[in-house]
């Protein structure tokens, strides 16, 4: 009977990140590539969707990589790299600013466009593509999300106790989604040290410490919650 391998990075800071999501690709490279690599999030997996949608004018380019937010290859590609893999545009489904519900950052800041492109309408969109026969069971599911919901709620106030609840219980949801749908193979990546982040060190010591904290209350709460639902799963 096929089962589900969860592969949880949660960690502190985004160079451990780094370096477990290699040490993961070394290991499923030795014991042969994955059909293909499906990736889920925001920016920091997006390689030209909310370009694509808003016909070019997000991001901007230079002085970003075409259709990225960032200098070059996202981490998706350096992965699929090291595989001997190539990402297919038909399967990578992340929206720069995309939250771990429906809802997208950005279209809080002129960019209605790129409403209803968050995590659960990815996997929705993905899961109805792939119809009643399910999911490719040998491909690789990627999902890296969280940071626009807390940017959300700094930038427009409410409950973030309550917020880091929701988009931690939105990110198991989606996982969870695909995993009984036929996903084999699940990469599940923790929340980067946004008090590490351009952002954060922009703000004062204070605050910086603050959002490293929220950092890691939040991947604590998340590993959690994969943990449990692993269990539910495999029972």
């Amino acid at each position: 009977m096929n089962t589900t391998r969860f592969t949880t990075v949660v960690r502190a800071t985004a160079r451990t990140l780094t370096a477990a999501v290699v040490f993961s690709a070394a290991t499923a490279l030795a014991s042969g590539p994955f059909s293909k690599i499906v990736t889920f999030g925001d920016s920091l997996s997006d390689t030209g969707n909310a370009y694509r949608l808003t016909g070019g004018a997000y991001p901007p380019s230079p002085p970003n990589a075409p259709g990225r937010i960032g200098n070059g290859p996202l981490w998706t590609e350096h992965l699929a790299e090291n595989l001997g893999m190539t990402l297919s545009a038909e399967d990578q489904y992340a929206v720069a600013g995309a939250r771990t519900d429906t809802g997208n950052l950005n279209m809080f800041f002129g960019l209605a466009v790129l409403a209803n492109t968050g995590l659960q309408s990815q996997v929705g969109a993905y899961l109805a593509e792939a119809g009643p026969g399910g999911v490719d069971p040998d491909a690789l599911h990627t999902v890296w999300i969280g940071p626009n919901d807390i940017f959300t709620t700094l930038a427009l106030g409410g409950n973030m106790n309550l917020t880091v609840y929701s988009a931690v219980q939105n990110t198991t949801q989606a996982v969870v989604a695909l995993a009984t749908n036929g996903a084999r193979h699940i990469l599940v990546a923790n929340l980067p040290d946004l008090g590490l982040t351009p952002f954060g060190l922009a703000q004062p010591p204070m605050v910086s410490a603050s959002l490293s904290q929220l950092s890691d209350a939040y991947n604590g709460l998340l590993n959690q919650a994969l943990d449990e639902a692993k269990t539910l799963l495999l029972a």
